[in-house]
């Protein structure tokens, strides 16, 4: 929330994601229903936090013929191909798996359901990115990639993810 007397800093303050923009002087009314959208959007935010807390750590993936326990923080990122998804694990990942790569047909939307919200993120229709491991956001011929610091490779991030993304790094 922004309160002051310049109107013309209105635009710039909603690029920040303000939640509101009031003018000096203050109306009572206005400062409270303010104060409403606050209290509603903590409570939204609180309730997400819980929702993530609930969800597991581990993973159950079948690899083929085995099924493997998978620890959430080992997984890099996930990428959708074809029918199938391919699990890119980092180093402490591939260390204990002796593996880069897991092949599941679990869905995207699974894995989305199932992963802490507040580590991952689907920042393309094919992609699911471990925030951690994500060090820049770079765009090339009008398309933007995130880094990511363990592989040092570049996934593709969809339009509409990409104020999210940037709004998290």
């Amino acid at each position: 929330m922004y309160v002051t007397a310049y109107e013309r800093y209105a635009l710039d303050a909603f690029d920040t994601n303000a939640i509101d923009y009031l003018l000096k002087p203050v109306r009572p009314s206005l400062l409270e229903k303010c104060i409403r959208k606050m209290l509603y959007q903590e409570g939204l935010v609180l309730e997400a936090l819980e929702k993530s807390k609930s969800r597991s750590d581990r993973l159950v993936l079948t690899d083929g013929s085995e099924s493997r326990i998978l620890q959430s923080p080992h997984i890099c990122f996930i990428e959708g191909i074809g029918r199938y998804r391919r699990i890119h694990l980092n180093s402490a990942g591939v260390d204990e798996h002796r593996m880069a790569t897991i092949v599941s047909d679990t869905t995207l939307d699974d894995f989305e359901s199932r992963l802490p919200a507040w580590l991952f993120l689907r920042i393309h229709r094919s992609y699911i990115v471990n925030l951690n491991h994500v060090i820049a956001l770079s765009t090339e011929n009008r398309r933007q990639f995130a880094k990511l610091s363990e592989l040092g490779i570049k996934v593709p991030v969809s339009r509409s993810k990409v104020p999210t993304l940037r709004r998290i790094l």
